[in-house]
């Protein structure tokens, strides 16, 4: 490997974490035209690659081939699925007190050559990152749900499936896989797996162990499970694992409690990109929502899901792009369901502070992404956060 010359794609975090890395090896960078070996960014698409006869691989690949390199690999815990990566990963990394990499924002590159051998690293793997993975693989693989996302990119929902259980598919009898019984979608594409299985489901007697969490709902207490389990894989005893999980803080734009405004509590849970997403922040709560959609259409299915909404919400208010078919899908369903247009974060909460009641929930859980108005979704749950904020104070001064 280490006489191999290496182009990167890319300019960004993981493009720049390569080429440190590269320095501190003594690897040789090149040209895309000179290169023996080619590292991709996540974010530059397939049909954007160079046309070469050498080898297109990701960041995670490259990182994987460099640990078998060194006599002191670590023991990756690998973590997708279409929803609740994150929180999993940071999860898992606060019970086992261990560094966490991938797509939550280190690149998995950065841990080369200073770990001891065998220590943990919670790995959170996207579509993206698993596409251009052909001999990695993690000694646990977390799969939390697979639902429709990210078409755009790979085009068919076979497609994104394939990505994604590129995480299993080198696995060996030796490894885990930990995968949700729940979920209808992984039954079919977990079938193919050689590495031992570990189902989790809310059926599971575990799930009584997990009722009191500090991060709400059930889609987390389903998220804890994976946790749990994988958590007992490398030795953990259950009274450790759930002294640790009550200590864990969640991750922001998750849920996320803000402020109270209009004597009602508002979240922002701006990390939902898609439907899916959101029915879970709706479900985590049990007084009336009062829900605020907005960003970029990726034209995926909105019936099903706006059903679902107009049964467990009190209102709906939308802004950005999404705004016409969804208002379209909503008003077809049920016309007269209370249903908001805005132009803001601002006039959104402006309207719903029209026909809230005490202690209303008001959910910010756009379901799409931010592309349309915002840079990423965490600038998008930043301005959220400011506007609440500075609404609050305002109206605590009146």
């Amino acid at each position: 490997m280490h006489t191999q010359k290496i182009a990167i794609l890319g300019d960004g975090i993981t493009a720049k974490a390569v080429r440190e890395k590269l320095n501190q090896l003594h690897i040789q960078e090149t040209t895309v035209d000179a290169a023996d070996l080619i590292v991709t960014s996540p974010g530059i698409p397939p049909h954007q690659y160079p046309n070469v006869s050498c080898e297109i691989i990701s960041e995670i690949e490259f990182a994987y081939r460099l640990f078998k390199e060194t006599d002191t690999p670590p023991t990756l815990i690998g973590i997708t699925g279409t929803n609740g990566k994150s929180t999993v990963t940071a999860l898992l990394a606060h019970v086992l007190d261990c560094p966490l990499a991938g797509n939550i924002g280190v690149p998995l590159i950065t841990y080369v050559g200073i770990l001891k051998k065998g220590a943990p690293i919670a790995l959170e793997l996207s579509s993206y990152q698993l596409e251009q993975c052909s001999t990695f693989y993690p000694h646990i693989a977390i799969f939390l749900n697979l639902t429709e996302d990210h078409i755009e990119r790979h085009k068919t929902m076979h497609a994104y499936a394939e990505a994604k259980a590129k995480i299993f598919h080198n696995q060996t009898a030796s490894d885990y896989l930990i995968y949700n019984q729940d979920e209808v979608n992984l039954k079919p594409l977990i079938s193919t797996s050689l590495s031992q299985q570990v189902p989790y489901s809310l059926q599971d007697p575990d799930a009584a162990l997990l009722n009191n969490l500090p991060i709400p709902g059930p889609h987390n207490q389903s998220n804890a499970l994976s946790v749990l389990k994988a958590a007992r894989l490398l030795g953990l005893s259950d009274t450790k694992i759930l002294s640790k999980m009550q200590t864990f803080k969640g991750l922001e734009h998750r849920i996320e409690y803000i402020a109270d405004l209009f004597f009602c509590p508002v979240y922002n849970d701006s990390k939902a990109t898609n439907p899916d997403s959101t029915l879970k922040a709706v479900n985590a709560f049990y007084d009336p929502i009062h829900l605020i959609i907005c960003g970029y259409d990726k034209g995926l299915e909105l019936e099903a899901f706006i059903r679902q909404l107009h049964e467990k919400v009190k209102s709906i208010t939308v802004f950005g792009a999404i705004t016409a078919r969804f208002i379209s899908v909503s008003k077809k369903i049920s016309p007269h369901f209370p249903l908001y247009k805005a132009d803001t974060i601002t006039d959104s909460l402006l309207q719903i502070s029209q026909h809230t009641q005490k202690k209303d929930i008001i959910l910010f859980s756009p379901a799409c992404s931010s592309f349309d108005q915002f840079n990423n979704y965490e600038h998008r749950g930043q301005e959220f956060k400011k506007t609440v904020l500075a609404l609050s104070q305002k109206h605590r001064r009146n």
